[in-house]
């Protein structure tokens, strides 16, 4: 995620985070502001059911059962940095109980939130990729995200390329209230051409228990679902080349998670598991990590 501007409640921006979709595709219609991503392109559509996971094979997979985070796969991300008011800190990133914990906090020293990546140990080009996390501990000045970046975004100008940011989902207490989400694509890197798309939506019970987040990534589109329920799709941006997973939790002065000195700390990001499905044509060996069985493969 990349701060640019702050929500204003439009479906889709031209610069910022966010953006807005619907529960329904004729809401989605309507909202919509015409930032398409160029001529061609297509805007977030709401339709249709979960992905057909037969056409897959397991490629990633994390349930987090480990004593703690597997530093072979993941890295603190921007670790003892400030962002927009905030430290990222490792001690804010936790596991027990079968869950990674991202937390944000505030103490003597100020606020500090956390963040994790793939980025040094695993990279995947096309599939499925899902994370199964509990929403309900946030707070306000707090947003959680599950997401894809490429470490070359906008360095040619073409996200084909380039690779480009694709928020799974975003979640605050800002944007509509505690059971709105969004979902949303950054191009072109994040100065003068940065572009953007986005969506958002309810999602009844979102801020109660555990729910699935997944992206379905092909050469053609991008397809989301929330709790294996199709909920938008698009052909705009897409990237063809390899990206990596982040997950984070981040408490930011800009009030896009709404004010954050309302806010009750400290405030706690749940994740179950992440997992990654390849295309059985593309499929290779498994790497799977903190099971409760076993270790790294």
């Amino acid at each position: 995620m990349h701060w640019v501007g702050s929500f204003r409640g439009k479906t889709i921006m031209t610069s910022g985070l966010v953006g807005a979709m619907s529960l329904v595709c004729a809401m989605t219609t309507k909202e919509n502001n015409g930032n398409t991503g160029g001529p061609g392109a297509t805007v977030w559509q709401a339709s249709g059911h979960g992905p057909d996971l037969s056409r897959y094979s397991l490629l990633f997979e994390d349930d987090f059962n480990g004593a703690e985070l597997n530093t072979s796969v993941w890295n603190y991300r921007q670790e003892n940095t400030v962002r927009q008011g905030s430290v990222f800190l490792r001690s804010n990133v936790t596991t027990g109980n079968g869950n990674l914990r991202l937390s944000g906090n505030k103490g003597p020293e100020g606020y500090s939130c956390s963040m994790i990546s793939t980025e040094k140990g695993f990279h995947f080009k096309y599939g499925y990729a899902e994370c199964r996390a509990r929403l309900s501990n946030i707070s306000f000045g707090a947003t959680f995200a599950f997401w894809l970046q490429s470490a070359t975004n906008g360095s040619s100008q073409d996200p084909a390329t380039d690779g480009d940011e694709v928020d799974i989902f975003e979640y605050n207490l800002n944007s509509g209230g505690r059971d709105f989400i969004q979902h949303n694509l950054h191009w072109n890197g994040y100065g003068p051409g940065h572009r953007t798309q986005g969506t958002r939506e309810a999602v009844t019970g979102l801020s109660s228990g555990y729910h699935l987040f997944g992206l379905e990534w092909t050469p053609k589109e991008y397809v989301v679902y929330v709790d294996g329920v199709e909920k938008t799709r698009t052909t705009t941006a897409v990237s063809h080349r390899e990206e990596f997973i982040i997950l984070s939790n981040l408490v930011t002065d800009d009030g896009f998670g709404g004010d954050r000195s309302a806010g009750r700390y400290p405030e706690f990001f749940d994740i179950d598991y992440v997992k990654v499905y390849s295309p059985r044509s593309l499929s290779s060996s498994p790497v799977k990590t903190n099971k409760k069985r076993g270790s790294v493969k």
